[in-house]
């Protein structure tokens, strides 16, 4: 299976990755300027970046994941994930990637983290690290997030998550600036 996956990935053609999840996209490369990237895509989630590894061990070896572990973590360098075709768009120096089956779950950035979320709540955030689960996104390291009334956060680490009614929940902690649009 994993090979298939890999097999898949090798195959999947030649992009021109955006650098910064809001910048505008870029007209096509030339011959001479075509960079190779790696896509890849699980379920609502896609991925593109310039490098790819894995750590893990892979169903071939006919090892099974102990209970409640993923089975194999991709490692992405230089990557981009875009979520839900588009709703949520992050970029990352390198990028971790758990996937279980067809599905990830969990996404972990380290280095130039930028998240950006089209959704109800619709913020931006840049951090040093970055961490997307079904719990919510952590982000830790000279953060700075951008909410949708144009409120700014600037702290050493800010959690998000929701209560269940519709209404996101943050936590900062450690030193913070707090910058509220009139």
């Amino acid at each position: 299976m994993l090979h298939a996956i890999m097999l898949a990935v090798l195959v999947s053609g030649v992009a021109d990755p955006v650098d910064h999840a809001d910048a505008p996209p870029r007209a096509a490369a030339t011959d001479n300027q075509e960079r190779s990237a790696i896509e890849l895509r699980f379920g609502g989630a896609a991925f593109t970046a310039k490098r790819l590894g894995c750590s893990g061990s892979p169903a071939s070896q006919g090892k099974q994941p102990a209970a409640g572990k993923s089975p194999t973590t991709l490692v992405l360098e230089s990557a981009r994930c875009s979520i839900g075709g588009g709703e949520i768009v992050i970029t990352a120096d390198r990028m971790l990637v758990d996937v279980d089956g067809a599905n990830a779950r969990s996404i972990s950035g380290v280095g130039n983290c930028r998240y950006v979320s089209a959704e109800e709540h619709g913020m931006k955030a840049a951090a040093k690290r970055l961490q997307l689960t079904d719990a919510g996104l952590s982000l830790e390291g000279e953060v700075e997030l951008v909410c949708s009334n144009g409120t700014v956060i600037a702290g050493d680490s800010v959690r998000t998550s929701s209560d269940g009614s519709g209404k996101m929940k943050l936590v900062v902690l450690g030193a913070t600036t707090l910058m509220v649009d009139d």
